[in-house]
């Protein structure tokens, strides 16, 4: 019996080892150890080597603490000149309240081999109470939409500052947003952004609200930058020594706040069941056609209106498609109007385009259905919704067929004099006209110069471009030659729009960025995506400024 337990626990013993070498400890490392309150961060576990085979086995769950997986990126490290590659898993790890934490690992099978993350300790901290360095009781804090999004997905960001007692407005930001990696827009706001707290006495109050777009995917953060205030203190001239209640030298304070970062995780759209005529829109959106059957002359226009309505990316939303080519009809394409707002925590509103289809030739026009596809982050899944058929005829212009001549059989050729007289009127008014019109012209250029009129329409049209969205769609679309040539007339445009002549350091910037443009553009060579980005910031920094 002795020598039975010994074998028994040399056993137990020998397969407790046996697990434990088979269990590899990863590396994983939080992106800081102290945060507080309502604050998320990564928690980061690296794999060596690819994902062939890696099952997750259990995800540790920590009271106090909201552990949600993020995403999966591709990682490379260089230690003493040799590199090796790998795969991180993100998770994000959001604090509910104070205190001290010790998260256990994550477990991972691959193969026969089990796989574990060492532990990781985090340190929560109450929320503050005063925003540092100014004195005065204003907490400034940024909430997101979502902690994660796929790429495309719009991501709604506010900024908030809470006060108590104190009378606060946002005059401008002296560091703009981080935003890298995300086509941006400040955007109207439904939220009347303020709130009651009984509890902690203070008043929460919106200051900005703005739409990300992710361009790739991967783990970000966003937000952040320093804002100048004007404040005004109500209670001021309660204290005393104050005149008549009054303390004039504190009654108004400019300050800067600085804004927190927050943690976004983009996922990479899947790829199964995507179609082939997707173009990145996602979203939840609807459909709707509207043109009228009535017969049309041929080389007369008839319009279709195509109206997308939901939530989702409408800032970069790419034009539906007309699915049949027919020969004999030519269609232009134009964007009608948008209406785009935050409702809640969603983008919401709806883009109009207009399709002008012009036969060439007599006959049944049948131009096929309007279709747009798209993915909707909420099913998981890719939608096509389609429109009924867009047809009508047309018929030869009848205006023609008194000008055509009638053979008979005998030959001879039978036509109405009067058509020669309504002729030579015709061209007597015209040569009338034209005189009239030189007359006037060389007048008014006698006076005042020569007017470029097509330079004055150009500009007319440019005037009514959005050009930041044009660029936020090639961003997506990754459309770099369109991309520069939007770039240039935006600058252009940002010129025009300034009242006075532009100061030196903004027209100095927007020089330098057009050079750039120019250097893309004449130089041979083909712009990145990350370098359409960068532009795409600038531009959009000066103007911000």
């Amino acid at each position: 019996m002795i020598n039975s337990g010994k074998i028994l626990l040399f056993a137990a013993l020998m397969v407790n080892f046996s697990i434990q070498s088979n269990a590899t400890l990863l590396e994983a490392e939080l992106d800081k150890g102290l945060i507080e309150v309502g604050e998320s961060v990564y928690l980061r576990v690296k794999l060596p080597g690819d994902l062939s085979g890696v099952e997750p086995l259990k995800y540790p769950s920590v009271p106090g603490l909201k552990i949600e997986y993020a995403c999966m990126q591709q990682s490379l490290q260089i230690i003493n000149g040799r590199s090796s590659s790998g795969v991180e898993f993100l998770f994000m790890v959001s604090a509910l309240k104070k205190g001290r934490y010790q998260i256990p690992g994550f477990v991972f099978k691959r193969g026969e081999d089990t796989l574990q993350s060492r532990g990781v300790t985090l340190a929560v901290s109450s929320e503050r109470s005063r925003s540092a360095g100014t004195g005065i009781d204003v907490v400034p804090s940024v909430e997101l939409s979502a902690a994660a999004a796929y790429v495309g997905q719009p991501v709604v960001m506010r900024y908030y500052i809470r006060t108590s007692g104190i009378k606060a407005t946002m005059r401008y930001f002296e560091h703009l947003p981080d935003t890298k990696g995300f086509v941006i827009k400040r955007i109207d706001d439904l939220d009347s952004g303020t709130s009651q707290n009984r509890q902690s006495e203070y008043e929460k109050i919106r200051v900005a609200s703005y739409a990300l777009i992710p361009a790739g995917p991967g783990a970000y953060q966003v937000g952040g930058g320093d804002a100048v205030f004007s404040m005004e203190n109500p209670m001021a001239g309660s204290r005393p020594g104050n005149f008549f209640g009054f303390n004039f030298p504190d009654f108004f304070q400019t300050k800067t706040l600085n804004f927190e970062t927050r943690p976004l995780a983009i996922l990479p759209l899947p790829r199964q069941g995507m179609p082939a005529d997707f173009h990145g829109d996602i979203g939840r959106f609807t459909l709707r056609v509207e043109y009228t059957n009535d017969p049309v002359k041929i080389y007369e226009e008839k319009r279709v209106t195509v109206t997308l309505e939901g939530s989702g990316n409408l800032i970069t939303m790419t034009r539906p498609l007309l699915e049949k080519e027919m020969d004999g009809l030519k269609i232009i394409s134009e964007e009608g109007e948008s209406s785009i707002k935050i409702d809640g925590w969603d983008i919401t509103g709806s883009r109009k385009f207009i399709y002008t289809l012009i036969p060439e030739k007599p006959g049944s026009i049948d131009a096929g259905g309007v279709k747009f596809s798209f993915f909707d982050p909420t099913k998981g899944r890719y939608e096509t919704i389609r429109s009924r058929n867009v047809s009508f005829s047309a018929k030869s212009d009848g205006s023609r067929s008194g000008f055509d001549f009638d053979r008979e059989g005998d030959n001879r050729i039978d036509f109405n004099p009067l058509y020669f007289v309504f002729i030579a009127l015709a061209l007597a008014g015209t040569i009338f006209f034209v005189i009239l019109w030189e007359r006037k012209r060389l007048a008014i250029v006698s006076e005042s110069g020569p007017i470029d009129e097509e330079a004055y329409n150009d500009r007319r049209k440019e005037e009514r471009c959005d050009y930041q969205a044009d660029l936020a769609g090639c961003l997506q679309r990754g459309d770099g030659d369109f991309f520069l040539k939007v770039a240039e007339k935006w600058i252009d445009q940002s010129l025009k729009e300034l009242d006075a002549p532009a100061p030196d350091r903004i027209e100095s910037s927007l020089n330098k960025i057009r050079d750039e443009i120019h250097r893309f553009k004449f130089g041979g060579g083909k712009i990145a995506l990350p370098d359409m980005q960068r532009i795409y910031e600038e531009i959009t920094a000066v103007r911000e400024h």
